[in-house]
């Protein structure tokens, strides 16, 4: 049950302006995947349930952002355009996943899985 996720929410948007400038953004949002406290066994590591599977708990819901911005060139034998892509806009770096096995002395869990972190991508390209 590591990958059910009740709700996952995409909404895309763009818009092309008059003088070749293209603005587009995407929004996902997603529950929270479920996983499970085990209790660690001497035959077979952590392996014990502590309730039915995937009732235990579940990781935070997260979300990001993205946008990209393009601007269309004419060129003499052809059309071109310069591109910015900007992923996950916040930086948010919440956890995807949970390592439901071993805590820390602390007694609390591990993620297993993050966001990306924010990254940028740039671009060119022409079209004969």
């Amino acid at each position: 049950l590591y990958s059910d996720r009740p709700h996952v929410l995409k909404a895309s948007a763009a818009y092309r302006t008059p003088f070749g400038l293209t603005l587009a953004g995407t929004l996902n949002v997603t529950s929270g995947s479920r996983f499970d406290r085990q209790y660690y066994s001497e035959k077979g590591g952590y392996a014990n349930y502590v309730a039915e599977r995937g009732t235990f708990d579940s990781v935070n819901p997260w979300w990001s952002m993205d946008i990209k911005v393009q601007y269309a060139l004419k060129l003499p034998f052809g059309r071109g355009w310069i591109s910015a892509e900007l992923n996950n806009v916040t930086n948010n770096r919440q956890a995807t996943g949970i390592s439901s096995g071993a805590l820390n002395s602390g007694g609390e869990y591990f993620a297993s899985g993050r966001q990306s972190p924010m990254s940028m991508e740039v671009g060119l390209g022409y079209i004969f």
